[in-house]
Parts: structure tokens; C-alpha cells; sequence
């Protein structure tokens, strides 16, 4: 089975949006330009320039790390994207079936789906959903952080997934219908 409606660039594009995720989980997902100008990424990295390493390791121990799950999931997209351009291909003895190619979509959608869930709640409030509780009370007010742009771009991506996820879905879709129409009955 050939697939006409679905252009093979999608599958590109939706592997560059895991991709994109992927990478942006280790940026910037939250800053300040007060106080001591803290900088900190999706998975808990932080960069306090010229403050003690007692201090960075006591932020560090207390972060929470929402760019994990932003991580798994933009290697889960780029995992479907892979399993959509495979789809109805025959590797050595083994023929991926267009199904695992609908499969592949549904994942690729839904973990689209978490990772905007993710990026939103923390872009919401920076300072609550990267550092715990613990930290705002040593520093006897909340955490103040303004959205990085690794947030903003993790986002972006996601958002970008859903919509080539989508459309790889009903392109695929079409196909099937398409190929059973033209069957022989």
C-alpha cells in the first residue's frame, strides 16, 4: 500500500518536533533578573552566577523536574515518527503494518498532548512548578521566575506535533479507506 495522502515530510516534521522537545527540556525554562539572576531548566539544572555551590546544591536538591517527563515524551514522538515512516515497509522478513503506523500516531498525539499539559502548567507559574515548596519558605517569599525560552519553544514543538500527528492520522486513514475501495469485492 503506497501513501498518497499523506506527504513523507510530515513524518520529518513530527520527528523534528520530538526532537525539538527533547532538547528544550535542558534549557531555560524559568529566570530571574532580580536578586541573584537564577536561571533554571526543565530538568532542574540551575546557573546562579557567582553564588556559593552550597547554594546552588541546596536549589538544586529542591527543584522539581518537569522536563523529565517532556524528555520521555519528546523521544516518544520522535519514536512514532520513526514508526509512521516505517509504516507499510518490509525490513528484511519483517512487514510493518500501516496499523502499527496508527498506533504510532495515537502515541505521538497523546504524548503531544502531556507535553503541552506539562509546558502550560509551568509556564502558569515558573517559580512553583521548578522549585518545591522548601525553597520558597528558605527564602521566606514565593519564587518569582519569568518563562524561559526553552519553555516557550518546548511548547511550540508540541503544539506542532499535535497538529503533523493529526494530520498524519487522517492521511493514513484516507489511505486505508481508499485501499479497501479499490479492492476487488
Amino acid at each position: 500500500m503506497t501513501r498518497s495522502a499523506v506527504p513523507h515530510i510530515l513524518d520529518a516534521v513530527l520527528a523534528a518536533c520530538g526532537l525539538t522537545v527533547l532538547v528544550c527540556s535542558f534549557l531555560t525554562w524559568g529566570s530571574s533578573d532580580q536578586g541573584v539572576h537564577p536561571s533554571v531548566s526543565g530538568t532542574g539544572s540551575i546557573s546562579v552566577p557567582g553564588a556559593a555551590a552550597d547554594d546552588v546544591a541546596f536549589l538544586e536538591r529542591y527543584t522539581n523536574h518537569p522536563g523529565s517527563f517532556t524528555v520521555l515524551t519528546g523521544a516518544l514522538i520522535m519514536v512514532a515518527a520513526a514508526m509512521v515512516w516505517l509504516g507499510g515497509r518490509r525490513i528484511g522478513r519483517v512487514h510493518i503494518a500501516t496499523a502499527w503506523s496508527l498506533f504510532a500516531v495515537a502515541v505521538g498525539m497523546l504524548c503531544s498532548v502531556v507535553t503541552m499539559a506539562v509546558t502550560i502548567w509551568c509556564m502558569v507559574d515558573p517559580g512553583g512548578a521548578l522549585f518545591d515548596t522548601q525553597v520558597a519558605e528558605a527564602m521566606n517569599s514565593s519564587v518569582d521566575l519569568a518563562v524561559g525560552p526553552g519553555l516557550v519553544v518546548a511548547l511550540a514543538g508540541a503544539i506542532l506535533a499535535l497538529v503533523t500527528a493529526a494530520g498524519l492520522g487522517a492521511g493514513l486513514i484516507i489511505d486505508r479507506i481508499t485501499a479497501r475501495a479499490a479492492q476487488p469485492r
